[in-house]
């Protein structure tokens, strides 16, 4: 639950737990924060297990998900693997030459796996291209239509690579990635 008393915190939280049809269930509007997500739950799924997330949300224990949808164990790397993506693009300014001899600068954008990044090393990296390489063969060629949540997080994987230009991993970790 976040602080909404306005004079222990600088940030701005307004409680719409009212307009909510359900009595415990609490929702609110956060201006001016930095949070991290541990992750999303789509409130269709929520109503289809209820009874799994409520014992898992409640309870802070780890239980086994329904066969047919990704447990909340998984479901937590998700923004995790996400951030970690994103922290693999490096922009990359383009100088380009027109005819009326104006310099116009582009930035793209790369994923770059043999780049340096703090908290993130090679074996994290591999595991990386993994879960990405497994979600999109499993969304593409899976044997059954994807759910909303796997749509869900392909929208969000879609919107973290709308800009990438090139994706790069060196050849020692592609050796090691098909291993």
């Amino acid at each position: 639950k976040p602080e909404i008393n306005i004079s222990n915190t600088d940030y701005k939280v307004l409680d719409i737990s009212w307009i909510s049809d359900y009595p415990d269930e609490r929702e609110y509007l956060l201006f001016d924060h930095k949070i991290d997500i541990e992750t999303w739950i789509l409130s269709s799924d929520y109503d289809q297990y209820y009874h799994y997330y409520h014992s898992t949300l409640t309870k802070k224990t780890i239980i086994k998900g329904p066969s047919d949808h990704p447990s909340y164990e998984y479901q937590i790397t998700i923004p995790k693997n996400l951030t970690k993506l994103k922290q693999l693009i490096k922009e990359v300014k383009i100088n380009r030459h027109n005819n009326s001899h104006n310099n116009k600068i582009k930035i793209k954008q790369d994923v770059d796996f043999g780049q340096n990044v703090k908290g993130l090393d090679k074996q994290q990296k591999i595991d990386l291209l993994i879960w990405i390489f497994e979600f999109a063969k499993n969304y593409k060629y899976g044997d059954k239509k994807p759910s909303k949540y796997s749509q869900s997080l392909n929208a969000n994987i879609q919107h973290v690579m709308k800009q990438i230009h090139a994706l790069y991993v060196p050849p020692t970790m592609v050796s090691e990635f098909m291993q």
